[in-house]
């Protein structure tokens, strides 16, 4: 009986000390953190040491993201075509987002249309929606809530050698 209970308080300690994000380095490497920590590093430049003693350089900071999203994060990478918050189609070319059609240039090649991030927040932070979420979770909300449900909270994005929230940035008016 002892021993059973035991064990429920490890369990129940694990879960009181669960890590709630990943930071993804430019090196491919991933370092969990809880929400502290996450609050901690938001803003910050330079060496950053956490509690654990792991310390990195903000500046190979590729991605934030919360543990239960990381499926979802993940898979982005390998996504070639999506649609933006105002209902535009466009697919990856040569791992950037480029509009579905293309232009003739000078010389008659055609030419993909890259889009402005400034308007698609969502191309800055690598966050489009497959065809698929885009039908069954954003197309009904207004373009506005759209982009913002899209974006979200959480992501983030380097601006000015830092990390901080997009959020922020789009009440900036920068990308």
């Amino acid at each position: 009986m002892c021993s059973t209970n035991v064990i429920n308080l490890v369990g129940l300690s694990f879960l009181t000390n669960k890590y709630m994000y990943i930071v993804k380095l430019m090196n491919k490497e991933k370092i969990r953190i809880n929400e502290t920590e996450y609050k901690n590093i938001l803003g910050k430049t330079g060496i950053v040491t956490l509690s654990s003693g792991i310390s990195f350089n903000m500046a190979s900071v590729e991605i934030i993201y919360p543990e239960n999203k990381s499926d979802e994060v993940e898979d982005r990478k390998q996504q070639m075509t999506g649609m933006l918050h105002d209902g535009t189609l466009v697919r990856r070319h040569y791992g950037q987002w480029a509009l579905s059609g293309t232009v003739p240039d000078d010389r008659g090649n055609d030419s993909p249309v890259f889009p402005d991030p400034t308007y698609y927040p969502e191309i800055a932070a690598d966050c489009v929606p497959t065809i698929e979420e885009y039908e069954r979770q954003y197309k009904h909300l207004p373009r506005e809530e759209r982009r913002k449900a899209i974006v979200g909270n959480v992501r983030v994005v380097r601006s000015g050698g830092s990390l901080e929230p997009i959020k922020n940035i789009l009440k900036r008016g920068k990308v």
